[in-house]
């Protein structure tokens, strides 16, 4: 698993979480951290440092989700 970032223009505009089908049927619930930047673009934007997959038996649904999001 992995964190992929899009850019454009020369702007990081996405982070999101890369993982395979297999890791959601298998039924894994994972949360790892995300490697930052040495940099960051001056502005104050929110960034996740940590990303989590699992799945919710309560209401019978997968999560994914970019959490603790830190402000730069």
């Amino acid at each position: 698993m992995a964190a992929g970032v899009g850019t454009f223009d020369g702007h990081v505009t996405f982070l999101e979480p890369i993982f395979t089908k297999a890791l959601l049927v298998l039924g894994f619930s994972i949360e790892q951290p995300i490697r930052q930047p040495a940099a960051y673009e001056a502005g104050g934007n929110y960034y996740p440092t940590t990303y989590a997959i699992g799945r919710d038996a309560t209401i019978q649904e997968y999560v994914i989700a970019l959490k603790n999001m830190v402000q730069r």
